[in-house]
């Protein structure tokens, strides 16, 4: 049976009407993406780097050996079109094992070189991200072929940096100045060849903060920059989990390099935000921008809100307020495809439909947490932990009211997310010493998830995915795929076993 394999694109505004003499008007406009299933055996192969910290902190509570099990799990969750490369990294930068074949050969290879992995000294993480940065971007690979269409970096620490380029600011320019062409494909095709990857080929970056003594902040910028997720690794449980639920996303990459123009589509209307953590581009202030979003997971949903402003109209027919145009590389069908959509909206003289967009107010709801997340982390990490505690708390009490006036059940799906981390949030900020400890990670995590809508959440149970299992992936409320889920389920099952 013949399945669609392209993006879908659709938008919604959050009125239906604005009267025709209304000036200075605004309104939200939504702007969906959804993307298609994946079936295991139509995935494109992969290219993973994972860099891991072997510090001396690393050899406590059987952190490293955690690690390395898990590393032979990952192995063998790939297939002899994929490759992996180990580098490790203490005081000096090892890579263990350059991008290799899964094969039967390569899996045992790859298996008895991690055996050898022993803790060493101190923390060079600047050295260890550049080393694997270095790793993936190699034109050629050493058994000859070119590289995979999905190419990505896994960062894993326990502590912070302490040797090398140990400030963030200086590590993050670094980073710019050697990951730039893979972040700007469109002007990199513009550009003679220099004989790195191609363009259609980008390279994400993901990161694993394991335990309590880790730089959140840094972390989460380092995977917002490479267009990855960063990982809270709480305890030895999350482990696995982690890394199941990093790998299932690969593994079901559906499209790449995704832009999308955001244009003002008549006059008198003009952008005043278009709300984001992505990436973005004044082409023309308040007419367009382009955002750059990255990739598309298999299930996986995008929505992008806008607010705009329309001045008073002399017509009293329908206007044209957003033109959405979506550009990406389609990996299922090594093709280059583009759609587009418009908003529209009513300007009658009088307003006779007041309604309001639940489809509209939903994202709302989920932008309003994040922001306030962060908001409030920031208010904790300057000393007014109460403030930020007060300000999910008044939070979690307007969704609930708001849920029940749209008589939407907050037992399940994106309600229930909202509430749930909402609600551990402020748990995990009762004292000083839990947000310290807990609370500062989990807020970043949370706050990461759902500005981004991809799951990056390691504090679930075989329990959760086979209820997710029974959900769409939209339902379930958690942006956490079919692949994922069942990768995860693999490595819960793993766990059991080895109980």
């Amino acid at each position: 049976m013949f399945m669609h394999k392209s993006l879908s694109l659709s938008c919604a505004t959050e009125h239906k009407q604005i009267a025709a003499g209304e000036k200075n008007a605004t309104t939200f406009v939504n702007c969906h993406i959804e993307a298609p299933k994946c079936d295991d055996n139509e995935r494109q192969p992969i290219d993973l780097v994972i860099v891991l910290d072997k510090s001396a902190s690393m050899a406590e509570l059987k952190k490293l050996d955690l690690c390395k099990t898990t590393l032979t799990f990952l192995s063998r969750e790939l297939s002899a079109m994929d490759r992996v490369s180990l580098v490790v990294y203490d005081r000096d930068v090892t890579t263990v094992q350059p991008l290799t074949l899964m094969t039967q050969d390569g899996k045992a290879l790859f298996e008895k070189r991690v055996r050898t992995i022993q803790a060493g000294t101190c923390t060079n993480l600047s050295g260890g991200l550049f080393a694997g940065l270095d790793e993936i971007q190699r034109h050629e690979r050493s058994d000859g072929g070119s590289p995979n269409p999905i190419r990505s970096v896994l960062l894993l620490t326990d502590g912070l940096a302490n040797y090398g380029v140990v400030k963030s600011l200086p590590l993050l320019s670094i980073l710019e100045s050697c990951y730039n062409d893979a972040l700007h494909p469109t002007e990199q095709a513009n550009a003679p060849p220099t004989g790195r990857p191609e363009p259609s080929s980008p390279v994400s970056l993901f990161t694993f903060g394991y335990g309590d003594n880790h730089d959140a902040k840094l972390l989460r910028c380092i995977s917002d920059f490479g267009r990855g997720a960063y990982y809270f690794v709480e305890n030895a449980d999350a482990v696995s989990l982690a890394f199941a639920d990093c790998l299932g996303g690969l593994l079901s990459v559906v499209a790449q390099n995704i832009q999308l123009e955001v244009l003002a589509a008549s006059p008198g209307v003009r952008i005043l935000e278009v709300n984001t953590k992505r990436p973005q581009r004044v082409q023309a202030p308040g007419l367009h921008y382009v955002i750059e979003l990255g990739d598309l997971y298999s299930e996986e949903l995008r929505d992008l809100l806008v607010h705009v402003e329309t001045s008073e109209s002399t017509e009293t027919s329908r206007q044209h307020l957003v033109e959405f145009r979506l550009r990406y590389v389609n990996v299922l069908t090594s093709r280059i495809e583009t759609m587009s959509t418009m908003s529209a909206i009513d300007r009658p003289s009088v307003v006779t439909d007041t309604s309001v967009s639940l489809t509209v107010t939903r994202q709302m709801h989920r932008l309003e947490t994040a922001d306030a997340m962060d908001t409030a982390q920031r208010e904790a990490d300057d000393g007014r932990l109460d403030l930020g505690q007060a300000r999910l708390a008044a939070l979690s009490k307007k969704l609930q009211r708001a849920f029940a006036d749209l008589r939407l059940d907050a037992t399940v799906g994106q309600e229930k997310m909202l509430l749930d981390d909402l609600r551990d949030c402020q748990e995990a900020m009762q004292t000083l010493a839990e947000y310290r400890s807990r609370g500062q990670y989990r807020l970043t995590n949370r706050a990461q998830t759902h500005h981004t809508q991809r799951s990056n959440d390691t504090e679930t149970s075989w329990v959760d995915i086979k209820s997710e299992d029974s959900l769409c992936s939209e339902d379930s409320g958690t942006y956490r795929n079919g692949t994922k889920r069942r990768v995860m389920a693999r490595a819960l099952d793993m766990k059991r076993k080895d109980a």
